[in-house]
């Protein structure tokens, strides 16, 4: 390594020739540069032109005048006491032992001079920690190296704080949000809503779902398979049990006609997503709407939307377990019910109503991290390389002006997903193309 006085002046022309901030590859920015130095020296030489494609030793030069332009920008007093002859030296000179090689360049000397790795390795080049420079040298180690990026900056480059330099980095980096991005964050949870905790007609509003399977024997001793109708109260959290032989639009629509006929027609009805698939038959939809029943569908994916009935339903599987066990009964025990009716709205509003009012810990957030036109992934039950990309196309908002829930475009059509099952990576549809 060859010592000089110094001969490192600041490369400013650099960069008011050429706008560093309009690349987005460290590899086309050095072309570019070794390209514009190429029509220079053709222009100011009239009998020898360079043609053909860029040798390395153009990329080369390229990549040190860049390397004098971000250095000479960015550590002027390191650069003046490196000119100085004083004994006193810049704290960072006296840590990092920096010198200047024969090229102009500021680089490190450290304490592995004698060490038998490449001179780049043996004096790295130091680099400022918040330059447009040091953003596309470490993105390019990343995308030739992914995992080793940071070791492999790190044996050419001297960056301080560099592993935070090179998160704040690959922060931004789509490749690695499709796999290490988090999802946007849950908003707050909302006030109860007014036919929660108003006094009411029982079932005037209705939240239905179906349990798991339930093994059962028939009238002719054989084991089958039926399932738990679950009707609930929203205000006063009865509940009424319908058993159905399967899953089919028939099957349900018997056990809501059973259901309104022995206690009410609901005025609204939430349901969980999985029962929409029973409504898109014409007939059903043309049934319900004369009964003049609203029916709202929670987000797909998203339970907890409809969690004062999944809360129910999870009670009534784990009563049934614990009643049941390993025996089989047969359909005429599953229909017997017990009604209790003991100064009910008494005990409703003393115990049930007043336990509302128990604060919880606020786990949410109040700002809104989702937009429309943003470009997300959408959580699935697979590996995360698999999980399909959407595009933004409405946001869902509540009553107090939070959106817990978006309307998703993907290539297959419009879906639904709370926006704790979607992954943004920071790129709008404006720049899909």
């Amino acid at each position: 390594m060859t010592f000089v006085h110094l001969s490192c002046q600041s490369q400013e022309g650099m960069e008011k020739v050429m706008n560093i901030e309009k690349y987005s590859k460290y590899s086309t920015l050095l072309r570019v540069t070794a390209y514009v130095r190429r029509i220079i020296s053709n222009c100011r030489q009239s009998s020898t032109k360079i043609t053909g494609e860029l040798t390395s030793t153009e990329i080369e030069v390229a990549e040190q005048r860049w390397l004098l332009a971000c250095q000479g920008s960015s550590f002027v007093e390191e650069i003046t006491s490196l000119k100085s002859k004083t004994p006193k030296r810049h704290p960072l000179v006296r840590q990092l032992r920096l010198f200047v090689d024969d090229t102009g360049i500021i680089r490190c000397g450290g304490r592995i001079h004698n060490a038998s790795v490449a001179d780049v390795t043996r004096f790295p080049y130091i680099l400022p920690r918040q330059h447009k420079l040091t953003n596309l040298i470490v993105q390019d180690a990343h995308e030739n190296q992914l995992p080793a990026g940071t070791n492999a900056t790190a044996t050419q480059y001297w960056i301080p704080a560099i592993r935070q330099c090179v998160r704040s980095v690959l922060r931004k980096y789509v490749s690695c949000k499709r796999v290490q991005g988090k999802s946007c964050k849950p908003v707050e949870s909302p006030l109860l809503q007014k036919y929660r905790i108003e006094e009411s007609p029982p079932f005037s509003v209705t939240g239905v779902d179906l349990t798991g399977a339930l093994n059962v024997r028939d009238r002719t001793g054989c084991q089958t398979k039926v399932y738990i109708c679950l009707f609930t109260c929203a205000s006063t959290r009865a509940v009424h049990l319908e058993i159905v032989q399967d899953l089919s639009q028939d099957s349900f629509m018997q056990a809501f006609r059973r259901f309104a006929s022995r206690r009410s027609l609901s005025k609204i009805v939430g349901a969980s997503h999985q029962l929409r698939r029973l409504f898109e038959s014409a007939a059903v939809k043309e049934l319900l709407s004369r009964k003049g029943t609203e029916w709202h569908f929670i987000p797909k994916r998203a339970p907890w939307y409809g969690g004062w009935w999944e809360r129910l339903i999870g009670l009534t599987k784990s009563a049934l377990k614990k009643v049941l066990g390993r025996s089989l009964f047969n359909m005429e025990t599953l229909h017997t019910q017990n009604e209790v009716l003991n100064q009910f709205w008494k005990r409703w509003r003393t115990e049930y109503l007043t336990a509302l009012r128990e604060s919880h810990k606020l786990t949410g957030t109040t700002l809104q991290s989702i937009a429309v036109g943003d470009v997300v992934q959408i959580h699935d039950e697979c590996p995360r390389s698999q999980w399909k990309l959407g595009i933004v196309q409405e946001l869902i908002t509540g009553r107090d002006g939070l959106t817990r829930a978006a309307h998703v475009r993907t290539t297959r059509g419009v879906t639904t997903r709370p926006i704790v099952k979607l992954y943004p990576l920071e790129v709008t549809s404006d720049n899909e193309h």
